[in-house]
């Protein structure tokens, strides 16, 4: 959940010279909280900020819409509680969601798949479980750590992915970075994915916890360039995979950004073979100079 030091953080950066008189025309428009405070700006950092307008941003979905589109372009959830942000939206299968889990409990966000049960993300399945929402801006750049994934079974994925039918198959513009295992380990390390199936690069570093990195940068929304990363330590950071400009058929309208686990489990794999339990400590996104 957002609280209290987020809203009033979200308020400063928005009461630069940049935003001001935008985001005083929402709240005057809205409710008439900050009329009168036009000639204020660059205001101090000690700044104060009322009671009722830090209510009113935690429990109005269309005030927190709209700071996002005037500039106070961050948005980090650490999992501190039991209460799902209401910007998230689960999915847990598009034919079935038994066996399927997606709960937030003290400090991590956890995603499964029990053994046997269709958890697949690809062409012809749509029923890995995810959580996603939508990206604040582009340029971009989208963080998570990725602490446990239990026992690395085969044919599992854990990660973070960008899609622009986040609902849908797995063939229509999805990639992800997270930790991968093929059956028999051909591949048992961080990879990165093509429409949420196909690798297109990998490593052997099994290291856990992880961070996970995507980063996209773009030209009038059109042309993006997009950037997998991760680190085992989250100071220093290894490029994975570069999808260059060619990747144009993004706009943020659609998009999904958020963290999801898949299996291949078939109905005559072992009940013990398929299983995935993908633990999240946070999951951040912020504006950033990405060329």
């Amino acid at each position: 959940m957002i609280d209290e030091e987020q809203v009033k953080n979200i308020v400063k950066k928005v009461l630069d010279e940049q935003h001001l008189l935008d985001f005083i025309k929402i709240f005057e428009k809205e409710h008439n909280l900050f009329r009168g405070s036009h000639d204020k700006i660059n205001l101090p950092e000690n700044l104060v900020i009322p009671e009722k307008i830090i209510k009113y941003i935690v429990e109005s979905k269309y005030i927190y819409e709209k700071i996002i589109q005037v500039g106070a372009l961050e948005f980090i959830d650490n999992f501190a509680d039991a209460s799902q942000f209401w910007a998230w939206r689960l999915f847990l299968g598009e034919v079935s969601e038994v066996g399927k889990t997606g709960t937030e409990e003290g400090g991590k966000y956890q995603l499964a798949v029990l053994a046997t049960k269709n958890g697949k993300w690809d062409s012809s399945n749509n029923e890995a479980p995810r959580i996603f929402m939508s990206p604040l801006c582009f340029p971009c750049e989208i963080i998570t750590r990725l602490d446990d994934v239990g026992t690395p079974n085969d044919n599992t994925f854990a990660g973070l992915f960008i899609s622009k039918r986040p609902v849908g198959f797995g063939n229509n513009l999805s990639y992800a970075i997270g930790r991968k295992r093929d059956d028999g380990e051909s591949i048992n390390g961080i990879c990165v994915v093509e429409n949420t199936y196909s690798n297109l690069a990998t490593t052997a570093i099994t290291d856990l916890p992880v961070w996970l990195r995507i980063r996209v940068g773009c030209v009038a929304y059109a042309s993006l360039n997009v950037y997998f990363d991760y680190s085992i330590d989250g100071v220093n950071w290894v490029n994975l995979y570069h999808q260059g400009s060619g990747w144009t058929a993004f706009s943020i309208s659609g998009v999904g950004v958020g963290l999801y686990v898949a299996n291949g489990a078939d109905a005559d794999d072992s009940a013990s073979k398929n299983e995935i339990v993908g633990k999240f400590d946070f999951f951040q996104m912020k504006l950033e100079s990405i060329n």
